[in-house]
């Protein structure tokens, strides 16, 4: 018998590792790309146009957009509250 009931439909390791990869290829991703639409809503940008230009990207590129956001746009803003480097 499996680690989980059967009455799940999962019954063997190889279908835990079926299913784990599913949270891990398809769940994480999905909540940091939610993350960073809200990052981007959030954050004041020093040029007005960049918010809408992220929020476009890491809508419209997934998390592929997410991930260059976090590692590119998170430093042209501030959010509310944080001092502005100048």
């Amino acid at each position: 018998m499996g680690l989980v009931p059967l009455a799940f439909g999962f019954g063997s390791p190889a279908d835990m590792l079926i299913l784990f990869g599913i949270v891990v290829l398809g769940i994480l991703p999905t909540i940091f790309w939610i993350a960073e639409i809200v990052d981007v809503l959030r954050r004041e940008f020093y040029e007005p146009n960049n918010k809408v230009a992220w929020v476009l990207v890491v809508i419209l590129l997934h998390f592929v957009g997410a991930a260059i956001y976090y590692f590119v746009g998170k430093s042209q803003g501030v959010l509310p509250g944080e001092r502005r480097l100048t």
